[in-house]
C-alpha cells in the first residue's frame, strides 16, 4: 500500500475529514488531498506529525516492513551466541582435558620415578681394598648401596681391631679412615 492510500485509510479510521487533519498538521486541505491522490508526499517532518496523530510508527506509516530485518538480526544474534557458547564449551573441555592430562602425567611420572628409586636402591656396590704395611697385607671388602650406606664389611680381624670399623655407618667414612691410617703408618691401599 502506498503512502497516500495509507493516510486516507488512517484518516477515515479516526473519523477525521481532510480539513480536520489539515488543521492538526497546520497545512491546507488541498495538501492532504494531493497526498491521498498520490500526487505528492509529505516531507519527513510532516510524516513524523502524521505518525504521532495516528499513534503509529513511521515504519508502519510508510509500510516499511522491518519485522523481517529484526527477525533476521535476532536470528543472527542467536546463531552467534550459540556459536560462542559452543566455542566456550570446547575451550572448557580442552582446558579440563589438559589439566587432567597434566595430573595423570604427574602421577605416572611420580610412579615411574618411585619405581626407578626402588630399583636404584637395590644397586649394591662392592669394593675390595688391598692394603700393605710392613710387608704385611690386609684386605678390606665393603658392600654399600647407592646412598653410601654400608651393607656389609669384611676385613682382616687385625684391621678391624685396630680401626674399630663396625662403628661407621657410611662406606666413604671407612674407606677414608683405612686409607688415612695406612698412609700415616707408611703403608698404602689399592682398590682391587
Amino acid at each position: 500500500m502506498n503512502l497516500g492510500d495509507k493516510i486516507l485509510e488512517l484518516r477515515k479510521k479516526k473519523g477525521y475529514s481532510q480539513e480536520e487533519l489539515a488543521e492538526k498538521l497546520s497545512i491546507s486541505r488541498q495538501t492532504v488531498s494531493k497526498w491521498e491522490l498520490n500526487e505528492t508526499s509529505p516531507d519527513i517532518k510532516q510524516a513524523k506529525k502524521i505518525s504521532k496523530i495516528f499513534n503509529i510508527s513511521l515504519d508502519d506509516l510508510l509500510d516499511n516492513d522491518i519485522k523481517n530485518i529484526l527477525t533476521e538480526k535476532i536470528s543472527n544474534t542467536e546463531r552467534l551466541a550459540g556459536l560462542i557458547i559452543n566455542i566456550l564449551k570446547f575451550i572448557g573441555i580442552f582446558i579440563i582435558s589438559m589439566v587432567l592430562l597434566v595430573i595423570i602425567s604427574v602421577f605416572l611420572f611420580l610412579g615411574v620415578r618411585t619405581e626407578m628409586n626402588k630399583k636404584i636402591s637395590n644397586v649394591i656396590t662392592k669394593e675390595k681394598y688391598i692394603c700393605t704395611l710392613n710387608d704385611q697385607s690386609y684386605v678390606l671388602e665393603i658392600k654399600y648401596n647407592e646412598n653410601n650406606k654400608i651393607l656389609k664389611i669384611g676385613s682382616d680381624s687385625a684391621l678391624n681391631e685396630i680401626l674399630n670399623l663396625e662403628q661407621y655407618e657410611y662406606a666413604d667414612q671407612i674407606i677414608n679412615i683405612v686409607k688415612e691410617y695406612f698412609k700415616n703408618e707408611g703403608g698404602s691401599c689399592q682398590i682391587e
